[in-house]
């Protein structure tokens, strides 16, 4: 887990500085044209892929845990505060951070 939560944020430092090159790859992942991209993916997207636990973040999840649980997707509810767990992350970016290190 840790290993790819440190090469997701990898991907989205890589992301920030190469607006082009994400939205080429969305082209291709959502089979979209580059004009429907282009409108789905504004502004600067690509500058907040990273995954984090922020407030903003855990509000956005609670939306959809909630209109999960209206719609019969979950069978019971769940506290997404008490439920998430920072550890995770911590120790993917220690692990960028470490091997940071060792290359300088």
């Amino acid at each position: 887990m840790t290993r790819f939560l440190a090469q997701t944020l990898r991907a989205a430092d890589w992301a920030v500085g190469h607006r082009d090159e994400v939205r080429s790859i969305l082209e291709r992942e959502t089979r979209a044209g580059g004009d429907a991209v282009a409108s789905a993916y504004r502004d600067d997207f690509h500058t907040a892929l990273a995954p984090d636990l922020s407030e903003q973040r855990l509000a956005l999840f609670e939306q959809q845990k909630n209109f999960q649980l209206a719609h019969g997707f979950l069978d019971r509810d769940v506290d997404v505060r008490a439920w998430a767990d920072d550890r995770p992350l911590a120790a993917a970016r220690a692990l960028l951070e470490n091997r940071v290190r060792l290359a300088a």
